[in-house]
Protein backbone atom coordinates (compact mmCIF):
# COMPACT_ATOMS: atom_id res chain seq x y z
CA UNK A 1 0.00 0.00 0.00
CA UNK A 2 2.73 2.50 0.54
CA UNK A 3 4.13 2.37 -3.37
CA UNK A 4 0.29 3.32 -4.40
CA UNK A 5 -0.20 5.87 -2.31
CA UNK A 6 3.24 6.93 -2.98
CA UNK A 7 2.44 6.94 -7.10
CA UNK A 8 -0.94 7.98 -7.28
CA UNK A 9 -0.73 11.55 -7.66
CA UNK A 10 -2.69 13.78 -5.11
CA UNK A 11 -2.97 10.70 -3.10
CA UNK A 12 -3.03 10.85 0.68
CA UNK A 13 -3.12 8.77 3.83
CA UNK A 14 -7.05 9.31 3.64
CA UNK A 15 -7.13 7.69 0.25
CA UNK A 16 -6.24 4.23 1.90
CA UNK A 17 -9.41 2.71 2.78
CA UNK A 18 -10.45 4.44 -0.83
CA UNK A 19 -7.88 2.44 -2.64
CA UNK A 20 -8.16 -0.42 -0.47
CA UNK A 21 -11.85 -1.36 -1.19
CA UNK A 22 -11.59 -0.84 -4.78
CA UNK A 23 -8.50 -3.38 -5.06
CA UNK A 24 -9.89 -5.71 -2.95
CA UNK A 25 -13.35 -6.15 -5.45
CA UNK A 26 -10.79 -6.55 -8.40
CA UNK A 27 -8.81 -9.22 -6.60
CA UNK A 28 -11.65 -11.05 -5.87
CA UNK A 29 -13.37 -10.46 -9.36
CA UNK A 30 -9.91 -12.05 -10.72
CA UNK A 31 -9.45 -8.65 -12.86
CA UNK A 32 -6.24 -8.25 -10.76
CA UNK A 33 -3.71 -10.56 -9.16
CA UNK A 34 -3.86 -10.49 -5.77
CA UNK A 35 -0.30 -9.95 -4.01
CA UNK A 36 0.51 -11.35 -0.30
CA UNK A 37 2.29 -8.03 0.32
CA UNK A 38 -1.60 -6.46 -0.34
CA UNK A 39 -3.45 -9.42 0.78
CA UNK A 40 -1.43 -10.13 4.13
CA UNK A 41 -0.44 -6.79 4.82
CA UNK A 42 0.06 -6.82 8.75
CA UNK A 43 -2.24 -3.57 10.68
CA UNK A 44 1.37 -2.72 12.42
CA UNK A 45 2.49 -1.69 9.01
CA UNK A 46 -0.70 0.16 8.47
CA UNK A 47 -0.44 1.83 11.84
CA UNK A 48 3.69 2.75 11.13
CA UNK A 49 2.61 4.28 7.85
CA UNK A 50 -0.29 6.82 8.96
CA UNK A 51 2.23 7.52 12.22
CA UNK A 52 5.16 8.61 9.70
CA UNK A 53 2.61 10.76 7.66
CA UNK A 54 1.56 12.21 10.89
CA UNK A 55 5.39 13.38 12.08
CA UNK A 56 5.89 14.14 8.25
CA UNK A 57 3.03 16.77 8.35
CA UNK A 58 4.09 18.03 11.61
CA UNK A 59 7.81 18.46 10.70
CA UNK A 60 6.31 20.46 7.21
CA UNK A 61 4.37 22.40 9.81
CA UNK A 62 6.77 23.53 11.78
CA UNK A 63 9.42 24.25 9.18
CA UNK A 64 6.69 26.59 7.33
CA UNK A 65 6.48 28.48 10.64
CA UNK A 66 9.72 29.29 10.26
CA UNK A 67 9.72 30.57 7.32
Amino acid sequence: MDKIIETVLCATIDDEPRFRQILEKLIADGSIEAFPAFTNERKSKAIARKRRVRIDLIEMHFLTRRL
